[in-house]
């Protein structure tokens, strides 16, 4: 299988590798190092085109919900803190959009003193960029913000930009946007023996058209990558997966034969190692792309990867492997599932969910926290950006309805419901998303139910009378 048509005249760049240690990520790196913040920039980065969505979760309105989140909890963030303000540390920064935003929000909202954010990436022209293009002007350096290069799977990497080292503690809140999902990763699958396989890919070019790889500008329409499995060998393979033997049989023990699930390696340490840093209080909240809504290399639309969850299938269909190119970066997409066992196997509470404000999926993840807790910041940070933004009812039902039509989605479907319910429980939009949410449960009576009483709000809102009074 490749990603492309038939090509005759190829150039083999990398034999076949496991996925997480493929070329792919060194290039990907490669363009983030090199590029820096033009990397996001649509006018100067000819690699890039600006097609990271990085706006999805750096706008303004994206950036002020959690200013509203840090100043309903504030009194209790400010008491688990050995601080006088509250930490906040966003790896991959990229562009610095979201902490300017973040900032600017806390001034708006009163709450600017109260805060400071560690701004920290692992290119150093990013860093290096945001100051030449004035991104904190407004604010005051080492008081609302300070800038640090960090090996987001090292903790004790971090150092400023002068290259003194900087020892990170009593984080209120770590925010990774997209960063997660652009770690070396690797694609696993319970193959017919009932034991893991490891995914591999090959990666080549067409000769016609490029001498080397350095002339590729689009990895997704200029590479080809070709999929094979290698079941894992307990005792001969490598020491990073020979190692971690107990939690790969731990994450497809309820896989069904050659299903896949994504095992996030460097993540997994980026989340155990950072998460020793919070406070009492403290938290880690993630935003990316879920794998249900990723969209296949190989062209086909997102609603085909619902079924793509055998290798058996996405070899017949060419369906993707829950990787996905954005021009010369490779992501991957969140594995929901994986997470969940990731953290339970490491003893971390985990809760994952659909923000109504956006397409992307949020995991809240802490160490000492109860679960209880941990649902209540959920519940909060969905009730609070509906409060504060108004218009967004309609917006918000239309993508719950949308979520109706996929089994995967299901259980975080009724979280999301539940919440709306809170807010707005007797509109028709609402009744409506219910009677879908339980035509997938297959309870057709509760269906009926709430379709008959959105009808019924609907008509009373239109005509002023209920349609079954006479």
């Amino acid at each position: 299988m490749s990603s492309t048509g038939q090509v005759q005249n190829k150039i083999l760049v990398e034999d076949w590798k496991d996925f997480k240690d493929s070329i792919l990520f060194n290039l990907s790196i490669d363009n983030y190092q090199k590029d820096g913040v033009d990397v996001f920039n649509k006018e100067k980065s000819k690699n890039m085109g600006g097609t990271i969505p990085y706006r999805i979760t750096c706008s303004y309105i994206a950036a002020k919900n959690y200013v509203h989140f840090i100043k309903e909890h504030l009194d209790d963030l400010l008491a688990a803190s050995d601080n006088e303000t509250i930490k906040i540390l966003e790896i991959a920064s990229g562009s610095g959009l979201w902490a300017m935003n973040f900032l600017l929000a806390a001034r708006d909202e009163g709450i600017l003193e109260k805060v400071c954010v560690y701004v920290s990436d692992f290119a150093r022209s990013s860093l290096i960029g945001m100051q030449e293009l004035g991104i904190f002007k407004d604010f005051e350096e080492g008081k609302h913000y300070d800038l640090f290069e960090l090996d987001m799977t090292d903790p004790n990497s971090c150092k400023k930009l002068n290259g003194d080292k900087f020892a990170l503690k009593n984080l209120s809140l770590i925010v990774m946007n997209y960063a997660i999902d652009a770690l070396p990763t690797n694609i696993l699958y319970k193959n017919e023996n009932g034991l893991a396989s490891v995914l591999q890919v090959q990666v080549e070019i067409d000769a016609d058209k490029f001498k080397d790889i350095s002339e590729v500008s689009n990895f997704k329409s200029d590479l080809i990558i070709n999929h094979r499995l290698r079941q894992i060998d307990w005792d001969n393979d490598e020491p990073s997966i020979k190692e971690k033997k107990d939690l790969i049989e731990f994450l497809i023990k309820d896989l069904d034969n050659n299903q896949q699930i994504i095992f996030p390696n460097l993540a997994e340490k980026t989340i155990l190692e950072f998460s020793k840093l919070l406070t009492a209080k403290g938290l880690i909240i993630t935003a990316d792309f879920p794998k249900e809504k990723n969209i296949d290399h190989s062209g086909l639309n997102s609603s085909d990867l619902f079924k793509a969850n055998d290798i058996k299938l996405a070899k017949e269909k060419q369906v993707g492997y829950g990787y996905n190119f954005f021009r010369n970066t490779v992501a991957v997409s969140l594995d929901i599932p994986a997470y969940e066992k990731l953290c339970e196997f490491n003893n971390i509470q985990m809760t994952p969910f659909f923000s109504l404000s956006n397409p992307l999926c949020y995991l809240f993840i802490t160490k000492d926290q109860d679960s209880t807790t941990l649902e209540n910041y959920k519940n909060d940070f969905n009730q609070i950006f509906i409060r504060n933004n108004s218009g967004v009812k309609m917006q918000t039902l239309d993508k719950i309805i949308d979520l109706c039509l996929f089994p995967e989605f299901k259980a975080i479907l009724g979280e999301a419901l539940k919440v709306y319910s809170e807010l707005d429980p007797y509109s028709a939009e609402l009744y409506f998303a219910k009677a879908k949410y339980y035509e997938l449960e297959q309870d057709y009576i509760e269906s009926q139910k709430y379709f008959k009483k959105a009808f019924e709000v609907d008509y009373l809102e239109k005509y002023g009378k209920s349609p079954f009074k006479k």
